[in-house]
């Protein structure tokens, strides 16, 4: 089967599994989970909600084993991205989190230490999750190899053989990996040498410093007088920030895999979170003065900032491998 071929059921398996996890989770699971309380937003830790929190990290669970099912043709990140999209559901089921400041009265820095605690346990999900769409994959493709779609171009796997240096070096000659190197003063090289260990944590150090650095200046941007616009906006500005910053970092310092990008808006909203504890209380008015980035609830970091940052690394590395395989048909013609 062909390249392009298998990109396209690759896109189509992600985005069907996408659209029934997030229609699933928007009309009947968001029940099972939300929390019963006064303000109608969907935050766990901060309105004391455990067991809401234990049934959230069981929903995304069930929806990543689902998920790797369906996209088990696709590259584990098409799992994880149809994953958070579903999560999604929970998001646009909210209220903003003007109620939740309100109900904290006097003390609002609290509520931000809650909110930062939040993150961390949802970070303890995504890994969970990322441990069982792996875990699916690994019983399912055994058992049925035929799915399984071609190697992928950009992975270092002896299996494959070597990629030939006119692969290599089409893949180093892309206009952004090539500011780059003039940028540090590199010079590209005509012989394929494999990256050594301290090469591969510069490039993860690097997708994740980039991907945080340029998701959070785009933030900057997309939620200025974040107050002021509804919940759709702030899912769209965090979703468009991380897959452009992503789909960036990955292109410039390429790391092979998607945790340095899935951890850069979890780090960041912790970030956030803890710079506003020290928001002092205004009255009704004290959620005017709640810090743009702060306005995102800590599932919104979750399905719309590590959604949009897995999205973008696995739009550069379908762009990496159809580059990869022109360069293969160019060198067998």
């Amino acid at each position: 089967m062909s390249h392009e071929r298998w990109h396209v059921i690759e896109k189509i398996q992600v985005q069907v599994a996408a659209v029934a996890a997030l229609a699933l989770v928007y009309a009947v699971a968001w029940r099972l989970v939300w929390p019963r309380d006064v303000s109608g937003t969907f935050a766990l830790i901060a309105t004391g909600r455990f067991g809401a929190l234990a049934a959230t990290a069981v929903l995304v669970w069930v929806l990543a084993a689902a998920c790797a099912v369906l996209t088990v043709s696709a590259r584990a990140e098409g799992a994880v991205l149809a994953t958070l999209l579903g999560v999604m559901g929970l998001s646009m089921r909210s209220a903003p989190i003007r109620l939740l400041v309100i109900a904290y009265g006097d003390s609002p820095g609290r509520l931000m230490v809650a909110l930062a605690v939040e993150i961390a346990c949802l970070a303890v999900i995504l890994l969970g999750a990322l441990a069982i769409i792996g875990a699916v994959r690994a019983v399912l493709l055994p058992i049925c190899p035929t799915w399984l779609r071609p190697g992928r171009a950009d992975q270092e796997d002896d299996s494959q053989g070597e990629p030939s240096i006119a692969q290599r070096r089409l893949a180093e000659e892309s206009v952004l990996k090539r500011m780059a190197n003039m940028a540090l003063g590199i010079k590209p090289s005509s012989v394929a040498q494999r990256p050594s260990p301290g090469d591969r944590l510069t490039a993860i150090v690097g997708a994740f410093g980039i991907t945080l650095l340029v998701g959070w200046l785009l933030l900057i941007v997309t939620l200025r007088e974040a107050q002021g616009v509804e919940r759709g906006q702030i899912l769209a500005a965090l979703a468009s920030s991380f897959l452009l910053s992503a789909l960036l970092a990955d292109q410039l310092m390429p790391a092979r895999l998607s945790l340095p990008h899935l951890a850069a808006p979890l780090v960041l909203a912790v970030g956030v979170y803890l710079h506003a504890r020290g928001l002092q209380p205004a009255g009704p008015l004290t959620w005017l003065h709640v810090p743009d980035l702060a306005t995102a609830l800590p599932i919104d970091w979750l399905c719309a900032g590590c959604g949009g940052a897995v999205g973008g690394y696995w739009i550069s590395s379908r762009i990496r491998e159809a580059r990869h395989a022109t360069a293969a048909a160019e060198t067998a013609a």
